[in-house]
């Protein structure tokens, strides 16, 4: 139901200004921005989309990408493997089997060179949130810059 409700809400905010003149062919990439007349018709959306809408979606995938990093950090630790190294934590009166052996456990996924499992699992997360901050930032930040009187070529 919440899918639904996503792709209504998002099809009407994309279709809802189709009846003001020339909003989405004022330039060459189809993207209201607005930048030689930042104040032209529809400029309140066209802002709203671009600044509230964008920078806010960045900043929650950051932080829920920062939040799934230290929820995986914090279950290695739950089932005593060192998040950073990869390596079995020693348990007292512990046989060296089972979880953290190299019988094939835990320890053989995990551990090895280049930082481990962990550090896979963050350099990926670090690329995902990187490139979706490094398509949209530009676009917020050439949006806000529109309104300083700039003069940005279209």
């Amino acid at each position: 139901m919440v899918v639904v409700v996503v792709w209504v809400a998002s099809t009407f905010m994309a279709a809802s200004p189709i009846t003001l003149d020339r909003f989405y062919g004022s330039n060459g990439v189809c993207m209201p921005l607005h930048i030689e007349d930042p104040y032209a018709s529809g400029w309140e959306y066209s802002t709203a989309v671009f600044v509230g809408v964008n920078l806010t979606a960045v900043l929650v995938i950051a932080v829920s990408y920062s939040l799934m990093c230290l929820s995986v950090r914090a279950t290695r630790l739950d089932i005593g493997t060192d998040a950073r190294s990869g390596q079995r934590r020693s348990v007292a009166g512990g046989t060296g089997t089972g979880w953290g052996s190299s019988e094939g456990g835990l320890e053989g996924r995990v551990g090895g060179a280049g930082g481990g499992e962990m550090g896979r699992v963050w350099r990926r997360l670090f690329l995902i949130v990187l490139t979706n901050v490094l398509c949209w930032i530009p676009v917020v930040i050439v949006k806000i810059l529109a309104f300083t009187d700039l003069h940005i070529s279209g």
